[in-house]
């Protein structure tokens, strides 16, 4: 999905419902007040693997930020503390301060940002598990299930030492955007999330949010029925 951000230039995002990553910059978007025009790019047709969109990002991957000066930015993480930096004030999604404390809590965040974006993302995608399982789509679900609930077992025991109102405290930061919607595709993939009791208390209150709540995939205009 292409989004035109006023004083951004555009960003090129998939909202559609596999996306968790253009989801993360959606939230990000709307926490920061930056408003945006939405086109989309279909991955189910592949609109990502286009000569239009690959000059924009050669790796062929949603989403892209393209600045007002032609630059690129790809990957969510990357376009998320971009975000970040470029407006510190507006609704900050690291914890600030100088101490070492500080910077103990902003590594957690990255790190269960990472246990989702390197280890559960990758292997849910659906391209992995068909290739697994070419013949059987109940099998390359289950696949993808096993792999997400792996990856929130670890995030599970990291929430009991972290976990305020939000994952790391009570800020929102960019793990609660990487949580939130991946814990909407577990439940597409038929996670039991019974398992995992803080991060269905930390994605609950985070989805309470206005910033959340607008960037559901279901209130994209793109939202299909699944």
């Amino acid at each position: 999905d292409l989004v035109r951000s006023r004083g951004l230039g555009d960003v090129y995002k998939r909202q559609g419902i596999n996306a968790e990553y253009g989801g993360r910059v959606r939230i990000a978007l709307a926490m920061k007040g930056i408003e945006y025009e939405y086109h989309a790019i279909n991955l189910l047709k592949a609109e990502q693997k286009s000569d239009d969109y690959s000059t924009h990002n050669p790796s062929k991957q949603i989403p892209t930020l393209v600045l007002p000066d032609g630059t690129n930015l790809c990957q969510s993480l990357a376009i998320l503390e971009y975000l970040d930096e470029v407006f510190p004030d507006r609704e900050p999604l690291l914890p600030r301060g100088n101490g070492p404390e500080d910077a103990v809590k902003r590594a957690r965040v990255r790190h269960i940002s990472e246990i989702v974006n390197s280890f559960i993302q990758p292997l849910q995608n659906p391209r992995i598990p068909k290739l697994v399982y070419p013949d059987s789509p109940d099998k390359a679900l289950q696949f993808a299930a096993d792999f997400i609930r792996e990856g929130f077992q670890s995030i599970e025991k990291v929430l009991a030492n972290t976990a305020g109102r939000f994952a790391v405290g009570d800020q929102v930061t960019i793990a609660d955007l990487c949580l939130v919607p991946q814990v909407y595709n577990a439940h597409r993939h038929k996670v039991d999330m019974s398992e995992f009791p803080i991060i269905l208390r930390v994605t609950d209150n985070a989805s309470q949010l206005p910033a959340f709540q607008n960037s559901h995939p279901s209130k994209q205009p793109d939202a299909t029925e699944h």
